[in-house]
C-alpha cells in the first residue's frame, strides 16, 4: 500500500509539474457529430424516448400509447433522413466544388426543418397524454430533442465547435448523482433553454453559410471573412450559454456534485483530463477509504487547490479556442 501511494503521490506531482496538454481531436468528444455519429443521431432512438418518458415520469398506460405516437414520428424521422443521404450521395459526399456544397447545404437544412417539425408534433401529442404535473418535465425533453435535432444536422466539429458544445444536460447525464439532485439541476437550466435552442440556431445557420461561402472562394468567387467572423460569434455565444448553464447548474447541486458534473464538462472539453495520470485521477485514487484523517485532510486540500486553478482555467482556454 505504501509503495502504491508513494507511485500515485509521484504521478500527481508529475502531472500537476507538467504543462497543460494540448486539445486533441478524438471523435469520442466530438459535440456536433455527423447524423452517423455515436454520440447524437437524427433520428432519435428508441432508448432516448424511452430516457425521455422517464424523466417525464410515464406509468405504463401513458408509454404504451406514447409508444405508438413514436412509432409514426420516428417512421418520418427515417424518411427524412434517407430523404436527405440519397440528395447528400447524389452530388458526393467529398465534392468539394460550391454546387455539390451547397446541395449538400441544402440537404442538411431541409433535414432539420423535418426533424424539428416532426419533434414539434410528437411532443405535442405526448401533451395530451401527460398530466399538469407533467408538462414541466415534457416541455424540458422536448427542449432537449430540438437541440440534438439542430447539433445532428451540423457539420462535424472542430476544437472551437466541441467547447461550445459542451452540453451540460450530458454532464450531468454522466454524473452519478442522486437522481432527486439531478431534477433539482435540470430546473435550474431550464430557463436557458430557449436561449441556447436560439444560439445553437445561429451557429447552425453560421456554419452552414460559412461552407458555402468557403466553396465560392476556392472557385475565386468573393472571400469568407464576413461568414468566418460570423461563425466565430456564433460559437462563442453557444459556448456562453452553456456556461451559464453550468453556473446555474452548479449553484443547484451540494458541493460535491457539483465538482462531479463541473469536472465531466471539463474532461468533455480537454479529453486529456481522461488520462490515469491526470491529476483528478490520481486524486481520486489517493482518497481511498482507509484514509487516516489528517492524510485525507492534506489530499483533499491539494484537490481544492488544484481545482481552483484547473476549472478557471479551462474556461479561459475554451474562451480563447471559440475566437481563435
Amino acid at each position: 500500500m505504501q509503495i502504491r501511494t508513494i507511485a500515485l503521490a509521484s504521478a500527481l506531482l508529475s502531472a500537476l509539474a507538467a504543462p497543460p496538454a494540448g486539445a486533441q481531436e478524438v471523435p469520442d468528444f466530438v459535440e456536433f457529430a455527423s447524423p452517423q455519429g455515436p454520440r447524437i443521431r437524427a433520428v432519435m432512438s428508441g432508448a432516448d424516448f424511452d430516457a425521455a418518458m422517464e424523466a417525464v415520469g410515464f406509468d405504463e398506460g401513458q408509454r404504451t400509447t406514447a409508444g405508438s405516437m413514436f412509432d409514426d414520428a420516428q417512421a418520418r424521422m427515417f424518411e427524412a433522413k434517407r430523404a436527405a443521404d440519397a440528395q447528400a450521395r447524389g452530388v458526393g459526399l467529398f465534392d468539394r466544388s460550391a454546387r455539390a456544397v451547397e446541395e449538400r447545404s441544402k440537404a442538411a437544412r431541409d433535414l432539420r426543418t423535418r426533424m424539428l417539425a416532426t419533434v414539434d408534433d410528437l411532443f405535442a401529442a405526448l401533451g395530451a397524454v401527460a398530466t399538469a404535473e407533467q408538462q414541466p418535465a415534457l416541455a424540458r425533453e422536448r427542449a432537449k430533442a430540438r437541440r440534438n435535432a439542430i447539433r445532428a444536422t451540423m457539420p462535424p466539429a472542430s476544437l472551437g465547435v466541441r467547447v461550445a458544445s459542451t452540453d451540460v444536460e450530458a454532464s450531468l447525464s454522466r454524473t452519478r448523482i442522486d437522481p432527486a439532485v439531478m431534477a433539482a439541476a435540470s430546473r435550474a437550466m431550464a430557463s436557458l433553454d430557449d436561449r441556447l435552442e436560439s444560439a445553437l440556431m445561429r451557429a447552425a445557420d453560421a456554419r452552414d453559410a460559412y461552407d458555402r461561402a468557403a466553396a465560392q472562394a476556392r472557385e475565386g468567387k468573393g472571400d469568407r471573412t464576413a461568414e468566418r467572423k460570423a461563425m466565430r460569434e456564433s460559437y462563442a455565444a453557444v459556448g456562453q450559454v452553456h456556461r451559464d448553464a453550468l453556473a446555474a447548474v452548479a449553484a443547484a447541486l451540494p458541493p460535491a456534485d457539483a465538482r462531479a458534473v463541473l469536472s465531466t464538462a471539463a474532461r468533455r472539453i480537454w479529453p486529456a483530463t481522461s488520462d490515469d495520470r491526470a491529476p483528478e485521477q490520481v486524486l481520486a485514487q489517493l482518497l481511498g477509504d482507509d484514509l487516516p484523517a489528517d492524510r485525507r485532510t492534506a489530499i483533499e486540500s491539494i484537490a481544492a487547490t488544484w481545482w481552483a486553478a484547473w476549472w478557471p482555467a479551462t474556461l479561459k482556454v475554451a474562451e480563447a479556442s471559440e475566437q481563435d
